[in-house]
């Protein structure tokens, strides 16, 4: 049998079209520059999920979310603020139809990640020739997160404590990533014993 059509056939494989669906979501989320960090894992996740089946699904999923604590709330308003000017400058014609279009790339495979999740009946362990590519991206996250910390930590004491706001979306996302690696951890001592 041909492996991409093995592939297609396995439940534990997501299909092609929501692979496709995140990637070009991760793509269009460029518009959002620097902020759209979660991008480059919903693409990573989605090109390597065939040979990472549970890390890499974890990944895509990681990353979706992360994308989507930014596009949803900044990009929904900036659809609606480009609504009410449209016509009215340069803005309106160039750079808000891919607000537009990023957007609901967003919502679309966010709501395509939880109907795949809900389908999936089973919780099977299934380690992947790429599982590694995982662990860097994991690597990379957690290593953001220190960086992450002491920057948000300098920043609260310039601003003597009147911030609360910076600890708790620092503490927010620490703990997403740090469920993500404690998820890995677990996948991968599993994966070993069933080895």
């Amino acid at each position: 049998m041909h492996i991409n059509q093995e592939w297609e056939l396995s439940p534990d494989i997501v299909s092609a079209k929501l692979r496709w669906l995140a990637i070009l979501a991760g793509c269009f989320s460029a518009v959002f520059g620097v902020t759209a960090f979660g991008a480059p894992f919903l693409i990573l996740g989605a090109a390597i999920q065939p040979r990472a089946r549970t890390t890499g699904r974890w990944l895509m999923w990681l990353g979706a979310l992360l994308l989507s604590l930014i596009v949803v709330p900044f990009g929904t308003g900036a659809v609606f603020e480009g609504a009410k000017r449209l016509g009215r400058d340069n803005w309106s014609f160039t750079i808000f139809p891919l607000f537009v279009v990023s957007t609901a790339l967003v919502y679309w495979c966010d709501i395509a990640l939880v109907v795949e999740a809900l389908r999936l009946k089973r919780n099977k362990w299934a380690r992947g020739s790429l599982d590694w590519l995982v662990w860097i991206a994991a690597i990379v996250l957690s290593t953001w997160c220190v960086w992450q910390d002491l920057d948000t930590a300098r920043a609260y004491q310039r601003l003597n404590g009147l911030r609360i706001d910076l600890i708790l979306t620092t503490v927010g996302l620490d703990t997403l990533i740090f469920c993500f690696d404690v998820a890995l951890i677990i996948h991968a001592i599993k994966s070993r014993l069933t080895a």
